[in-house]
């Protein structure tokens, strides 16, 4: 393979594949369409494979587009890794941080880390995406994700941070426990609900209302308990305690930015204070 221009056609092609059309790219990269087009076509000659199925509307990648994406994400990697080590010193992070969290941990875990890592490093720029779906890392371009539960089969990279139980709570006023339900998607053994809503926040407030109990996770319910907005049901209700685990999962292999390190070092150690705090208000 003859080309001096690869990287450079591979950083394009990276773009390209985010953007999902050559407008948007070449839009996005400073450069024409033509002169994208011509380099997309020229990487594909030069690898002897076809990358993309074009059509007026869409782009869409093949086999070997798939796995050439792969490799231009762990290329971008290790590219914006030498600038870091060459470049700016150790204890500085710069560039962009896209973090994906879902809701319920979001506010509990996620916040406090931004917090802390603007007032350290205020050169570095953060992207958070607060979405109970699971997004697609190398999509989205996301660089680190939480994710509950247990973890798939996958090339993603997944670092365990803890696990928080999740605990039936409703009202304070309400004397008795309360038989009406509240439902999120995520539930697994959801019973007869009496009402069903997409959103933790949502489902929180419901059941602050009176309106039926819910099942929440303790770290995410316990400044709700010591504030007098929600008591936790007794352990002896039925399917009251449930574990989940947390892991902060990125799609980089060999070569993980600064940024990445830190922020899930920090998302760890958050988490850890998290959990501590809510076995110290056990009876929450």
């Amino acid at each position: 393979m003859e080309n001096k221009h690869i990287t450079y056609q591979m950083q394009l092609y990276a773009a390209l594949v985010r953007a999902g059309s050559f407008t948007q790219a070449a839009e996005q990269l400073g450069i024409t369409r033509s002169w994208l087009s011509q380099q997309i076509s020229g990487l594909e000659k030069s690898l002897n494979t076809l990358l993309l199925h074009r059509t007026t509307r869409t782009l869409r990648m093949t086999e070997s587009g798939e796995r050439l994406y792969e490799h231009a994400v762990v290329m971008e990697s290790l590219l914006e890794k030498v600038q870091e080590d060459m470049t700016f010193a150790q204890d500085s992070l710069q560039g962009t941080l896209k973090i994906s969290s879902p809701s319920a941990l979001a506010q509990v875990l996620v916040l406090p880390v931004i917090q802390t890592l603007r007032k350290r490093h205020p050169e570095l720029h953060i992207e958070l995406s607060v979405n109970d779906s699971v997004e697609d890392l190398l999509r989205e371009n996301i660089d680190v994700a939480i994710r509950v539960g247990p973890m798939p089969d996958s090339s993603l990279k997944a670092r365990y941070l803890g696990t928080f139980h999740q605990y039936w709570y409703q009202a304070v006023e309400i004397k008795e426990r309360d038989d009406q339900i509240i439902t999120l998607p995520w539930h697994h053994d959801k019973g007869p609900a009496d009402l069903k809503v997409n959103n933790i926040h949502t489902a929180t407030e419901m059941a602050k209302q009176g309106l039926g109990r819910v099942l929440l996770p303790d770290i995410f319910a316990l400044p709700l308990c010591l504030q007098g907005e929600l008591e936790k049901l007794p352990i002896s209700v039925p399917d009251s305690i449930q574990s989940r685990d947390v892991h902060a999962v990125h799609p980089y292999s060999s070569f993980t930015p600064n940024r990445i390190t830190v922020f899930i070092k920090a998302i760890h150690q958050q988490f850890d204070n998290q959990r501590a705090l809510a076995n110290t208000h056990d009876g929450f």
